[in-house]
């Protein structure tokens, strides 16, 4: 890597986030009631640690993680407002799992290509473990507060029942209310009867009507109310307590939120700003336990950081708040289960998932339980595996699985599709925006079992029964070859096979309930229902051949929510560039048009791999020149709409290729984005050094 100029070498990559005034990004595109202000995800102003003290360096060794564990107590004793353990270049092959002890503790490496951790044994729930107080967690005994006031869209201040136990700045509070149709502290009495609306659901369909979740799947796992129908909640800090009264972080954002569904918090005390940096996790040599993990955590972060061959999950967040994963490399899975994936988060909230690369993983982000208002922005995926499926599915770049799943802001991400699922509920108010989905990959390289052509699954976006009131706007759809129609309105699981642009609203027949499809879930009038919920607008797509600027795919008539016409992103105008940045950010590469992808975007540097689909690995596939693709010519396509975003060229720089077949490449975050820890943004390169790569270019045949 050390003779490799990377395109990006000379910029910071770091989450740098403007004050939260952002709000009106979206103003005259998306109704206030249906979006957020994303700004307030993550970390405000970056990385924390710059500036912590070193407070020692480690050299490589063969033990247990003691060593370790020990230098990052010492640390926290010593500095407890941060400090950073290093560790030195080499392989340190460890028996035992890395534990932080509390939080303000870095663990940074020379970079992924130069700190190398083997672990050989299985120990905490991650090689790598940052964990809070895990009192308090879905399924675990409840023990609610009433929340009896504050309780308006909008809201910083909420009236407790009691604030007993709640301490300002150290505090996270929980707050989840019953599913609709539900109430009483269980949220047991009551059934989950659809409002026709904003339907918060994870009960199974039965023949009478009742429910969302297809029958045979059910709620995920554990409810936060032991027993109960109770899938949404809100996370934040309490900043400050005074009588009855607690003031929160963040202002709610769920427009729902009632005494009558008995909304109540519990609180927590996460583990805060811890992170983990520069380094390599290699997890092939262990049968058991994820790659990198943050529990209970609130601005913690994972930053140029390697990990592969996870039996588990690669990188998780697991009910963290405002916690960042940037700048990172996942590789590979030996996950034996469906739902494998590199990135994976839940039960938590505002997090941040940015400019990482999934490479022959199962889905790049998977998240299997509540998760919301996350921004997941700039990834780009390669080669996703169909894991232990068996059916020849393609897999997703991204797949929400659990009732919950609300409020997340997809943006400029590259990979196949997009799949908020149908299986274990529903999934309320997610916008795509500036993302480029296939909807396609190739199979031809042998890396799925005795598939070497995916069966089904070839769509671009997909929602299930009760998915509502989202946003796809400006989004770049489908692949030349493959998609010939538009939507499948009305579509049940087992009629996935056909290559559509939108599965909209899908229930399934294949049960004996016969779940059915659902019309308020799309853009567009169906089955004699005009008040449908989600909205299209302004998207590219390859069965048109055109942007589409349909004011039937508004949802102006739609219960509760209502979105007006936009009166900004029109053919006439530019979107905004982005929904959670006010602008070009400092660590964005110079040489890349920001926004990367859009129809108001021209001349894109992405293009379509010649050949015969399904016969030569590469052909159909998006790449940036013609020697990434086998057969050296790269078709125009996609109208010229796309360019790579900072992770695609990264990948590609390093060798990796459009199919994600091939070993693990030698990835170093601050060789590929820039420092991982800097919040300077690093200056242009001298005139003296080397160029960017000369063939990132449009050839056309």
């Amino acid at each position: 890597m050390k003779s490799r100029w990377c395109l990006f070498s000379y910029l910071t990559i770091v989450l740098v986030f403007p004050a939260a005034t952002r709000a009106q990004l979206w103003s005259g595109l998306i109704d206030s009631n249906r979006a957020v202000d994303w700004s307030q995800a993550g970390i405000p102003g970056g990385l924390p640690d710059a500036n912590w003290p070193v407070c020692t360096t480690i050299s490589a060794y063969s033990g247990d993680a003691s060593n370790i564990n020990n230098a990052l107590s010492s640390c926290a004793s010593a500095h407890s407002t941060g400090g950073v353990v290093v560790l030195g270049p080499g392989t340190f092959t460890l028996s035992s799992s890395i534990s932080f002890p509390k939080g303000h503790l870095v663990l940074r490496g020379q970079g992924a290509n130069s700190t190398h951790l083997l672990f050989t044994g299985a120990g905490s729930s991650s090689h790598v473990y940052i964990h809070g107080d895990s009192s308090k967690y879905r399924g675990a005994a409840w023990n609610g507060i009433n929340v009896t006031g504050g309780l308006s869209q909008g809201s910083t201040t909420l009236t407790l029942a009691s604030t007993s136990g709640i301490t300002a700045n150290t505090s996270a509070l929980i707050m989840t209310q019953c599913d609709t149709g539900y109430s009483g502290s269980a949220c047991t009495t009551g059934s989950a009867v659809d409002n026709g609306g904003y339907f918060e659901c994870a009960a199974p369909w039965s023949s009478t009507g009742v429910g969302c979740a297809v029958p045979s799947e059910g709620p995920n796992g554990a409810n936060w109310r032991p027993n109960g129908h109770s899938w949404q909640m809100e996370m934040f800090l309490v900043t400050a307590v005074s009588g009855s009264n607690v003031t929160i972080d963040r202002p709610l954002h769920h427009p729902n939120w009632s005494t009558g569904q008995s909304a109540q918090v519990v609180a927590f005390s996460p583990v805060q700003q811890d992170g983990v940096e520069n380094l390599w996790v290699d997890n092939s040599g262990d049968n058991g336990t994820n790659g990198v993990g943050i529990y209970y955590g609130y601005q913690c972060w994972v930053s140029g950081v390697a990990s592969t061959n996870a039996l588990g999950q690669d990188i998780v967040l697991y009910q963290s708040i405002n916690s960042v994963v940037q700048n990172s490399y996942v590789y590979g899975t030996r996950n034996t289960a469906g739902d494998n994936s590199g990135l994976w988060a839940a039960n938590g909230s505002f997090n941040v998932l940015q400019n990482n690369i999934c490479q022959g993983t199962g889905s790049c982000l998977f998240n299997d339980g509540p998760e919301e208002g996350d921004v997941v922005a700039y990834n780009y995926a390669a080669g996703l595996s169909s894991g232990a499926v068996s059916n020849g599915q393609m897999n997703s770049g991204s797949a929400t699985h659990s009732a919950g799943d609300n409020w997340m802001l997809f943006e400029g991400n590259i990979w196949t599709r997009s799949n908020d699922d149908l299986d274990h509920g529903d999934h309320l108010s997610q916008t795509y925006f500036r993302n480029f989905f296939t909807g396609w990959d190739s199979w031809v390289n042998g890396n799925h079992g005795s598939y070497t052509k995916i069966s089904f699954g070839t769509w671009t976006y997909s929602n299930g029964f009760g998915s509502r009131y989202g946003n796809l706007i400006a989004n770049v759809l489908g692949t030349p070859g493959v998609h010939t129609t538009y939507a499948n309105i009305g579509a049940s699981t087992n009629q996935f096979g056909s290559a559509y642009i939108f599965v909209p609203g899908a229930g399934n027949q294949s049960t004996s309930t016969h779940q059915p499809s659902d019309p308020l879930a799309w853009c567009q009038a169906a089955g004699g229902v005009s008040n449908f919920t989600n909205m299209c607008w302004a998207n590219w797509d390859v069965v048109h051949g055109a942007t589409q600027f349909n004011t039937a795919e508004v949802p102006t008539n739609a219960n509760s929510y209502p979105n007006s016409v936009p009166s900004s992103c029109t053919a006439s105008t530019s979107c905004a560039a982005s929904l959670y940045l006010s602008g070009k950010p400092g660590w964005w590469p110079s040489s890349t048009p920001f926004p990367p992808i859009g129809y108001d975007v021209s001349g894109g540097d992405v293009g379509q791999c010649s050949g015969t689909l399904g016969t030569t690995s590469q052909a159909g596939l998006p790449a940036t020149s013609g020697t990434q693709c086998g057969s050296g010519k790269l078709n125009a396509a996609w109208g010229q709409h796309v360019n790579a975003n900072p992770a695609m060229a990264c990948y590609l720089v390093l060798g990796g290729l459009p199919d994600g077949s091939g070993p693990a490449l030698s990835f170093n975050g601050s060789e590929c984005y820039g420092s991982s820890s800097s919040t300077t943004p690093t200056p242009p390169p001298s005139s003296s050094a080397p160029n960017p790569p000369a063939n990132l270019v449009v050839t056309v045949n």
